[in-house]
């Protein structure tokens, strides 16, 4: 056995995605099980305390990668213990205890992985993490199967964009008895693509007969105007959301990264202005540009301002990668810029669940109240927020606030 460690309150013992070696006998103190698994915020499996054990599983097994995060909810003290050690007094043991104990350890992971199913069903949040691949696959899949590709077009006076034209009672109808997806949370995903202009909602007047014969009871200024329906949905681009839901639920459900699901106000600024320096770049044969990277942080610098962040580093936590290379005439940064775009519209999307399911709603005139600010505000020049007189930086992406001329 090794030393005791002596852990504070919040300090973590280990993490989810880490590779275990050692197991951990708890001897004083209170420690939460968490699970991620790609949510914006862990949830609590169970509590573990005195005399309790952390990498039970290094009993029966090698070093393996654990499922959960174990955070200490008070002073703790602990006893790391080699799994090393502790496999070589199983393996001296009898057959019988080396088949009792992995039976043992298996069923507590299959009561585990059972209780945080229920926990699951139970997230009562509008679009909670678990459904998100599967709400906006299934507007794809019905978009796919049944759409039909239109151009821009005119009804009534009304410009409808190009894209894929499908039926929304149909969809409905789909969603709901196909994919049991309820119609509630179908239309509110609707409205989410629709105010990030991937999507276009077309309502048609619904002729009522009941309101058409009160109305010709009353004089044209008293009379009521005949309800609309949601008739079509145009999905702008079909691509965007198929990338969107097999994105998701390649690292919600496969994956151990679960920072790639959280959106950074910096960094998302900041690969906006790598965006738009590929873009005006001529990129090679496989959509890679090659940029001089000193102009090119200068350019970005001038923008958001001078920032201690490593953006480098957390594009790679989001598994995002732009190569630098030392060369005679300076340093050059190639990336993939489709697959930045694509990016920012992941966490464009994201962003719009969050609000989602903390309003209850998406609210489709947010953006519209954010992009007028009052006369003695001004705008964020990298993301558009709004700015008080006094701000310094922007509070939502960290750049520099432009001086008053």
């Amino acid at each position: 056995m090794d030393s005791d460690r002596r852990l504070k309150k919040g300090e973590v013992i280990a993490r989810e995605g880490e590779v275990l070696q050692n197991l951990f006998m708890i001897k004083s103190g209170q420690v939460a099980v968490l699970s991620a698994k790609g949510r914006p915020s862990a949830l609590e499996v169970s509590r573990l305390g005195p005399g309790q054990i952390i990498g039970e599983k290094l009993m029966v097994s090698g070093p393996y990668r654990e499922s959960y995060t174990y955070l200490c909810m008070t002073d703790a003290e602990v006893v790391p213990v080699k799994g090393t050690m502790v496999q070589q007094q199983v393996d001296a043991g009898s057959q019988f205890v080396k088949v009792a104990l992995r039976g043992i350890i298996e069923r507590g992971q299959n009561i585990q992985k059972q209780y945080m199913e229920l926990l699951s069903e139970r997230d009562n949040r509008p679009c909670p993490d678990d459904h998100v691949a599967h709400t906006f696959g299934s507007i794809a899949i019905f978009s796919k199967l049944r759409g039909k590709e239109v151009k821009v077009t005119k009804v009534e006076k009304v410009e409808l964009p190009a894209g894929i034209e499908v039926d929304y009672m149909a969809m409905k109808q789909f969603c709901q008895r196909v994919m049991t997806l309820s119609p509630t949370r179908l239309e509110q995903a609707v409205k989410l693509l629709t105010k990030l202009e991937l999507a276009y909602m077309h309502y048609e007047v619904v002729d009522d007969p009941k309101v058409k014969a009160a109305n010709a009871k009353k004089s044209p200024e008293d009379q009521e105007e005949l309800p609309k329906e949601l008739r079509k949905v145009i999905v702008r681009d079909l691509a965007a959301v198929e990338k969107f839901y097999d994105f998701f639920q390649a690292v919600f459900f496969k994956s151990q990264n679960t920072e790639a699901l959280k959106v950074d106000g910096k960094l998302t600024a900041f690969v906006a202005q790598l965006v738009k320096a590929g873009e005006a770049a001529a990129p090679d044969r496989s959509g890679i540009v090659k940029l001089d990277f000193k102009k090119l942080m200068e350019g970005i610098q001038a923008v958001l301002g001078a920032s201690s962040v490593d953006y480098f580093t957390l594009l790679e936590s989001r598994g995002l990668f732009a190569k630098r290379e030392t060369l005679p005439t300076g340093t050059q940064l190639s990336f993939f810029v489709a697959e930045f775009k694509d990016a920012l519209v992941h966490w464009a999307i994201l962003k719009e669940i969050e609000k989602w399911n903390v309003k209850g709603s998406v609210e489709m005139e947010e953006e519209k109240k954010e992009a007028a600010p009052s006369s003695s505000d001004v705008a964020c020049a990298a993301c558009k927020e709004p700015l008080k007189p006094q701000n310094k930086f922007c509070p939502n992406c960290g750049a520099a606030a432009a001086k008053a001329a």
